[in-house]
């Protein structure tokens, strides 16, 4: 494929890679600890200095989309497919200003790390295995700038290891990771899903004018998971042009299909968590249970006490809010409210009304601004949770001020996702097994 072209799509990813957690929950609901944190690599962080109860395992597929922010240029609609795997042994203790609590769901857990405060190691599973996405997609890789097809990079493998102590899991697509293989073999937090460029239609009366069959256009034979977006404004007439304006149509992946995915989550067991297997999946398959993979939640607002202004920005693509270009610096000395739907309306918790999901939250920092937000490592993070039809969710300004601790300038990530979990258990550790869609996006301190 056009390796330029794919560079255009990707560059600056290693300068923001995105770095998106899901909350995973506590069973000590009295102390307001969680083993929620996620790592840089978007492995869980888990806290081994203070924790007794034996840990609760959790395996994530999360898709979220948001604007990876370059010194370049700003990538919009940018899908992102985690896959995390978190296998504490013990419960990890948390930053004083936490306060989780699961009834209800509601509250955060925060944790600030250090030289001299790391996390863990995980506790055996043996190897986990996220499969059923979907594999009409073509993931770029954020070191090699180079592309793959979904099906040269499924499914998903979680496997522990590190240097020492700390023998994390991480989970990598699959395939051979070679220096030209796009995301097979890689991590896969280092691996977005962009717009690709699809048609060329007259922009005054929609005529389609050419469908674009070079290498670094959407392939025909995936035309059905074709998602399009009008992503770019040609003048003319040229000869890219013959009209007056042309709109280039691009098409926006979706690793998840909404209710279509059926998510299998498995785990082969080792010496502290046993083998176990659960799916996430439509309610018209009958090994999927009786719900379908959770749909996404959609931002209405950000906002602070004080203040109308709605720190949301817009979304350059649909012209919605967008935690990707937030409006104005967060102040951590008020509390920060994120509010949204379930369809896609500007109500706030429109079509959320009982569903038992949660709706969850994760805030990171960074000593750098967003355009560079990964070449420092993130300074604190917190995540939150809470329940769904409420419409909104918090992160206090103790919370909001442990994580930045005296740090000046920097950036936060925020993540907002739709969660629903399964859990199982041994009678010794509970094993939580979830997935969820949403939204990214960062603001500069």
């Amino acid at each position: 494929m056009n390796r330029s072209t794919w560079r255009q799509l990707a560059s600056g990813l290693l300068a923001a890679t995105l770095s998106v957690g899901i909350a995973a929950c506590d069973d000590d609901t009295s102390n307001g600890s969680g083993d929620m944190s996620m790592g840089n690599d978007l492995s869980a962080e888990v806290d081994m200095t203070g924790g007794g109860s034996p840990g609760i395992g959790q395996i994530v597929l999360a898709d979220v989309v948001g604007t990876v922010f370059t010194p370049a240029m700003p990538a919009p609609r940018t899908h992102v497919l985690l896959g995390i795997a978190s296998m504490p042994k013990v419960v990890p203790t948390s930053d004083p200003s936490s306060d989780l609590s699961l009834s209800p769901p509601s509250g955060c857990t925060v944790n600030h790390y250090d030289a001299t405060h790391l996390p863990g190691p995980d506790g055996d599973a043996g190897e986990i295995t996220i499969s059923g996405w979907n594999q009409q997609v073509i993931g770029v890789s954020a070191l090699s700038m180079t592309p793959s097809s979904g099906p040269t990079m499924y499914p998903i493998k979680c496997t522990r290891g590190g240097a020492g102590t700390l023998m994390d899991y991480s989970c990598s697509f699959g395939g051979t990771l070679l220096p030209d293989g796009g995301g097979m073999g890689m991590s896969t937090d280092t691996v977005v899903f962009p717009l690709i460029k699809h048609r060329l239609i007259d922009t005054a009366t929609s005529a389609p004018i050419i469908t674009f069959t070079d290498a670094a256009s959407w392939p025909a034979a995936f035309n059905s998971s074709c998602v399009e977006r009008p992503c770019a404004s040609i003048p003319g007439p040229s000869t890219s042009c013959p009209t007056a304006n042309c709109t280039v149509i691009c098409c926006e992946q979706e690793p998840i299909l909404v209710g279509q995915s059926n998510i299998t989550e498995d785990v082969a067991g080792g010496a502290d968590y046993p083998a176990m297997s659960k799916m996430l999946g439509t309610k018209d398959d009958s090994d999927a249970g009786v719900t379908e993979f959770p749909q996404p939640v959609y931002l209405v607002s950000v906002t602070q006490p004080g203040s109308t202004t709605n720190k949301a920005g817009t979304d350059p693509i649909t012209g919605g809010p967008s935690l990707s270009t937030a409006n104005g610096a967060i102040d951590t000395t008020k509390d920060l409210t994120l509010s949204f739907s379930c369809d896609g309306t500007a109500t706030v918790g429109h079509g959320c009304a009982g569903s038992s999901d949660l709706v969850a939250l994760l805030v990171k920092t960074s000593t750098n601004v967003k355009s560079m937000f990964a070449s420092s490592t993130a300074t604190g993070s917190a995540q939150c949770i809470g329940t769904l039809p409420s419409g909104t969710i918090t992160i206090k300004a103790a919370q909001l001020a442990a994580l930045v601790g005296t740090q000046t300038g920097g950036s936060y990530q925020l993540a907002l996702a739709r969660l629903r979990l399964l859990a199982a258990s041994d009678g010794s550790h509970t094993l939580v097994f979830s997935g969820g869609m949403g939204v990214f996006g960062f603001t500069n301190q």
